[in-house]
């Protein structure tokens, strides 16, 4: 019964953990053996939220007119 207990918590820990990540595209990793913390930064989303409001620039035509032909 314990361990079934032990697994449900570790399973709501991961989840709210996933839930945190989905909703602030960050992670802080700071449980390891070296005491070391390395935070996270996802750019993924905020890259493809940027690419919706600033759509890319179409290229421009290398045609070289002036408007009035030569003679």
């Amino acid at each position: 019964m314990a361990n079934n207990e032990n697994e449900k918590v570790k399973e709501e820990v991961e989840e709210k953990k996933d839930e945190k990540i989905k909703a602030t595209d960050q992670l802080t990793l700071d449980k390891n053996k070296n005491n070391c913390r390395i935070h996270l930064l996802s750019i993924m989303e905020r890259l493809k939220d940027m690419n919706a409001f600033h759509p890319t620039r179409k290229q421009r035509s290398m045609n070289m007119s002036f408007g009035s032909p030569l003679r």
